[in-house]
């Protein structure tokens, strides 16, 4: 050993060089985890199979047995949306904005009960197909028909977002009294390359339609999209098969009320049906619950899922003749356990009624094609919910018919996002549904028929509000909270049982309803009692939603929760709201009403000071800032585009950023700035 080493010193001593130690080869470069996209998430888990539903759709045909089910009539005509048999006369909406929203009566001047009624089509369009494979979509107009198309194709099944893809057109309109039809052959859309839907191999499928109709006095077009399901007997489909309409989910799916334990699962039917919800993890896991009774709607309610997992589902619905459609498969995920629950991203916007442009720009009181790129960026941004602060629709109508068709409508643009993440609706002052005189005089209505009855009707939101007073509307499902991770939210309703010219004694229904923007007693006490309890079970953020806002900018000075500062009483009840929303400690309060973004620093005579965010431009159109309020000064960004608002929570962090239409982010804050006194600019002037 000695030997060998003095050998190697002689050798180096010698100007011979030593062989160099070989150097470890390099650790290979791990490949970077890959990143899964909000988007890309949706694909999970798998759709399910034929065989994975065949158990279900037997069990579920079986149950239709002895169920009393009404048998289905395709042809029966679709509600009405007018007051067809009423001789009280006839306002235009433009009429009725204008006497009731910005004139005064004179003294003494009553007028007579009326309707307010622009209602194209007069009953919901209509589809039914024949044993031949013909198909028929009926409607009936108030006005003069300048013509009129139906689009009709199926969906990808792929496609996470259920979107149409309407092949072709058919448009020889028939006329039978004053009822109008336009048919098409559904067997068109069974050849190799129109059959994106499969239906020619499986022998059965969906059809979705646009009917597309010229209103003659306004020179635009009207749209109303459907859909029915069909099966061919003997199946696959062919030539020689006979055609056999089935129930079909004409609204939904719709996931609500997502915790770490569950969700609710909505739809409604075209006929009376039974219905079952499927639910499916990642591992397999299989979760299945049915109706209780027939309806043409309903809400399912699945527990005992694992938290923070995304889950596959599916509505099976059966009508009395066991005959059995499918909605569309979508999927969700379930929230985290509540003790791991310290990171969550939501989104918030409003004010969606439509605009003046295209047809799907006035989508039945909806400007929906803004508020689908609004809906599907929050989905893209990462939003595991939305709460939409109000003014979805167009509103203000007379007939309930048509008060529900303009939510339908709401629920149809908002269907493709709604079917994967929650979104919780609020109430703003053009979802009223009113009597109303010819000089201008309204009045929300009360008990079954108000406003507030059938937003909750139509929407699936949180309970637990206050009582409403002997004879009011409720406030079930307008009025609520909730608790998301570290955050909790609370909605109020600043436009509850409004009534128009709320000063004046000689309103023909002075004893009942109030003002515009107007909090009531009962909701402040109950959100006072709401944001404590939420503070004691340890919500670290408080997050306070409603329409009307207390400090506006821009379009709406003259009322809200400010009517040009000019009431002692508004001016009053203002300062009571906001001071319990900053002696709870609320971080920040959102609002609509106003068609545009700010964020103003809210501190004039608080205990502590918030930031009060706009939001409200998801479709209508827009309204410019103003510039003279006693509060501009304290307005960090003010911006008139078409935007959403995302607020990301991590721990006791939050943050928020507002985002353009087209994805630009218009305006970034801290929620510490408030507090601090800051009233930072955001990235644009």
């Amino acid at each position: 050993m000695k030997r060998a080493v003095l050998v190697a010193l002689l050798t180096l001593g010698c100007g011979e060089t030593a062989a160099p130690t070989p150097a470890p080869p390099p650790s290979p470069t791990p490949e970077p985890a890959p990143v899964e996209r909000p988007l890309d998430a949706l694909a999970r888990p798998a759709p399910f199979s034929d065989d994975d539903l065949a158990d279900a759709r037997a069990a579920l045909a079986l149950a239709t047995r002895g169920a009393g089910l009404e048998a289905p009539v395709f042809a029966a005509p679709g509600p009405w949306l007018v007051e067809e048999a009423s001789s009280l006369p006839l306002v235009s909406p433009e009429d009725m904005d204008r006497l009731a929203l910005e004139e005064e009566p004179q003294p003494g001047a009553v007028g007579e009960p009326a309707r307010v009624n622009p209602r194209f089509f007069r009953r919901e369009p209509t589809a039914t197909l024949a044993a031949d494979g013909t198909a028929a979509v009926r409607f009936s107009t108030t006005r003069p028909l300048s013509g009129a198309s139906v689009y009709y194709g199926t969906e990808l099944e792929v496609d996470p977002f259920g979107t149409a893809r309407l092949r072709r057109r058919a448009g020889d309109v028939a006329e039978d009294g004053d009822t109008r039809s336009v048919t098409f052959d559904v067997r068109r859309l069974l050849g190799v390359k129109h059959d994106v839907g499969r239906a020619r191999v499986r022998g059965y499928g969906i059809v979705r339609w646009r009917l597309e109709a010229l209103d003659g006095e306004e020179g635009t077009a009207r749209v109303h999209d459907g859909r029915f399901g069909f099966r061919c007997e003997p199946g696959p489909c062919d030539d020689e098969s006979t055609f056999v309409q089935l129930p079909t989910v004409r609204l939904g799916p719709f996931v609500d009320l997502v915790d770490d334990d569950g969700a609710t699962i909505t739809v409604e039917t075209d006929v009376e049906t039974l219905a079952t919800v499927l639910v499916r993890d990642e591992e397999g896991e299989l979760h299945t619950v049915r109706s209780a009774a027939g309806g043409r709607r309903h809400e399912l309610r699945v527990e005992g899922l694992t938290a923070d997992t995304r889950h596959r589902y599916v509505v099976l619905v059966a009508d009395a003749r066991g005959e059995i459609g499918a909605s569309r498969s979508a999927t969700f995920a379930t929230w985290p356990a509540a003790e791991q629950d310290t990171r969550i991203t939501f989104a918030v916007m409003s004010d969606s009624r439509s605009g003046h442009g295209a047809a799907d720009e006035q989508y039945a009181g909806t400007n929906r094609e803004v508020l689908d790129d609004l809906l599907r960026r929050a989905l893209e941004e990462g939003a595991r919910f939305i709460v939409f602060v109000g003014d979805l629709i167009d509103g203000y109508r007379t007939h309930a018919g048509s008060f529900r068709y303009e939510l339908e409508a709401w629920q149809k643009a908002s269907e493709p996002v709604h079917a994967s993440i929650p979104i919780y609706e609020a109430m703003g002052n053009h979802e009223a549904l009113m009597d109303y005189w010819t000089v201008g005089w309204a009045v929300d209505r009360s008990g079954a028929e108000s406003a507030e009855a059938l937003f909750a009707e139509r929407f699936v939101n949180p309970g637990g509000g206050p009582t409403p007073g002997p004879g009011a509307p409720p406030y079930a499902e307008n009025v609520y909270g909730f608790d998301a991770g570290p955050a909790h939210l609370a909605v109020v309703n600043t436009n509850y049982f409004w009534r128009s010219h709320a000063g004046r004694d000689d309103h023909p229904a002075h004893d009942r309803g109030q003002r515009e923007g107007w909090l009531d007693n009962r909701q402040l006490e109950w959100l006072d009692a709401d944001l404590a309890a939420a503070r004691e079970r340890g919500r670290q953020h408080l997050y306070v939603f409603t329409h009307e806002p207390g400090y506006p900018n821009g379009g709406h000075v003259q009322d809200g929760m400010w009517w040009g500062g000019g009431l002692p009483d508004v001016v009053e009840r203002r300062a009571r709201v906001f001071g319990v929303l900053a002696d709870r400690g609320v971080e920040v309060v959102f609002h609509g009403d106003e068609h545009n973004y700010s964020r103003t620093r809210i501190h004039e005579g608080l205990s502590r000071p918030l930031w009060q965010i706009i939001s409200g431009g998801a479709g209508a159109p827009y309204y410019a800032q103003d510039t003279t309020l006693p509060w501009t000064p304290d307005v960090a960004t003010f911006d008139a585009r078409q935007n959403l608002v995302m607020v990301t929570i991590d721990g006791d962090e939050a943050r928020g950023r507002a985002v353009s239409r087209t994805g630009e982010t218009l305006d970034e804050w801290d929620l510490t700035e408030a507090e601090s006194g800051a009233t930072t600019p955001g990235l644009l002037p």
